[in-house]
């Protein structure tokens, strides 16, 4: 098993692709969803099979992350989606989440650039703020 390990955590993750490639992909689960589900592990490798360094990673004190589940919560996700960011050298990023992992990837998104962003099913409340904003 990887862990990675930024200024403030260390999280266990699954990777594939060139760490040196100039793109990073990061793919972030939803709110209990594991760096190992199905869809996870394919969406990492077929980023890496178009040139991403593609990562994965479970959240604080879940499944083999280190840490109290108690510290699981968006604000952490973003600190450690930034941080990641931020390790992997502030390349060209693309952020793929699912569920929650998409409410993360919309937030980070707004404050990094230069920045592809795809979500797969936002959770209900950012699919209840967007559609109170626009009816």
């Amino acid at each position: 098993m990887e862990f990675l390990v930024t200024r403030n955590f260390k999280v266990a993750s699954y990777s594939r692709g060139n760490k040196n490639s100039e793109k990073l992909a990061l793919v972030l689960p939803g709110r209990v969803d594991s760096k190992d589900y199905a869809h996870m592990v394919s969406h990492v490798d077929f980023l890496a099979s178009k040139g991403f360094y593609a990562v994965s990673f479970d959240m604080l004190g879940t499944w083999d992350s280190p840490g109290d589940v108690k510290n699981y919560s968006t604000t952490n996700y973003i600190k450690i989606v930034n941080e990641l960011i931020e390790h992997f050298g502030n390349k060209p990023t693309l952020l793929l989440g699912h569920s929650r992992g998409g409410t993360t990837a919309m937030l980070v998104a707004t404050k990094n650039k230069p920045l592809w962003l795809l979500t797969a099913r936002p959770s209900r409340q950012v699919q209840r703020m967007l559609s109170e904003e626009f009816i």
